[in-house]
């Protein structure tokens, strides 16, 4: 039997439409606020590691343009903890992030 339900309804808010079972509502909202701080911190990664770190990673970003440096931002953003490791592995060791060919990383 089919409920009914108005288009308002809290109650059908909880609702798949093949009746299947629903994500509770707190373990989706936890999912949006750790994709929301993710994408926060991200963001606020990408920025001075577009400005600085490049050229601490790959010594031809050096010389970007603000074009390339833009460019980078929305990959950066999404893959910082990637980068962040790069960026800390390029200052300790005083040179390039271990990223380019023939560096023997695996």
């Amino acid at each position: 039997m089919r409920r009914s339900c108005s288009r308002h309804s809290l109650r059908c808010l909880n609702t798949t439409r093949d009746g299947g079972t629903p994500i509770p509502y707190p373990v989706a909202e936890a999912l949006v606020i750790a994709l929301a701080v993710y994408g926060i911190v991200g963001v606020c990664f990408a920025v001075p590691f577009a400005w600085r770190g490049a050229g601490a990673i790959d010594p031809a970003a050096e010389g970007g343009t603000w074009g390339f440096r833009v460019f980078i931002l929305a990959g950066v953003a999404a893959l910082w903890p990637f980068m962040l490791g790069k960026w800390r592995r390029a200052v300790r060791t005083g040179g390039s992030g271990g990223g380019e060919l023939g560096s023997g990383e695996r």
